[in-house]
């Protein structure tokens, strides 16, 4: 059962909005109501919502800032923008600063809502995951003395993580590379060796690759590396990324 907070100034449109929620198909099990921004600290200290339904047109905050505010003091609930103004730049700028959803007054109905609160929470829930999952693979590039990458076979670029320059030496913004890193990197009397059998592993579907080679550092000298990649192959049996 949701619970919603909708920060409307407007009691007309207060109440359009809670007759469209009360006739949706829509699981809710309380709808709280602020006429303007200030009023939201306390509500949110009362009680945790699972969605915002913000005007942008407020006593005490108006536009985008609004969206900023509330995106500030709730950073992990979604925020479905509604409001007069139906221009398509205020509504893209709504949403690249945080909101789910933009719908315009009068141009709406109880279906349309509800869709766009349901959709709204599962944005914001893969959101939330992506955030997290971005967050532990920093912790790890810090944590581990490991080189953490990953290569795109459809750009041909690969990125290095922070172990990179703690391991070999290099600078810090010297963490990209491009398909021709292995004469770049790899001591001549391995790196054909290993492009070779890189090229079996991709060729032959085998998702699980290893290989020890001698990687150069950039004062000329080389280090012993044991490589480990994980290949992700699409359903047409071709590699497009590779993580290791």
């Amino acid at each position: 059962m949701a619970k919603i907070l909708l920060v409307e100034d407007n009691p007309g449109d207060f109440i359009l909005l809670k007759s469209y929620i009360n006739r949706s198909q829509l699981s809710v099990s309380k709808i709280c109501h602020a006429e303007k921004m200030g009023e939201v600290p306390t509500l949110i200290k009362e009680d945790s919502f699972d969605i915002v339904l913000l005007d942008l047109t407020l006593p005490d905050s108006k536009g985008v800032d609004s969206v900023v505010a509330l995106d500030h003091l709730l950073p992990s609930t979604p925020i479905v923008v509604f409001s007069g103004m139906s221009t398509i730049e205020i509504a893209m700028e709504s949403i690249s600063l945080g909101a789910q959803d933009y719908l315009i007054k009068g141009e709406f109905d109880e279906k349309l809502l509800a869709k766009s609160i349901q959709y709204s929470i599962e944005r914001k829930k893969t959101t939330e995951r992506l955030r997290e999952s971005n967050e532990r693979y920093q912790l790890v590039n810090k944590a581990t003395l490991d080189t953490i990458w990953e290569w795109d076979y459809a750009t041909s670029q690969g990125t290095w993580g922070g172990g990179f320059s703690k391991t070999f030496g290099y600078a810090e913004g010297m963490n990209k590379y491009g398909k021709a890193w292995m004469d770049e990197f790899i001591h001549p009397h391995d790196r054909e060796r290993v492009r070779k059998k890189l090229k079996y592993y991709t060729e032959s579907y085998i998702e699980n690759w290893q290989d020890e080679y001698l990687f150069r550092c950039p004062d000329g000298s080389y280090k012993d590396v044991f490589d480990r990649g994980y290949i992700l192959f699409d359903v047409n049996k071709k590699p497009y990324r590779m993580i290791g």
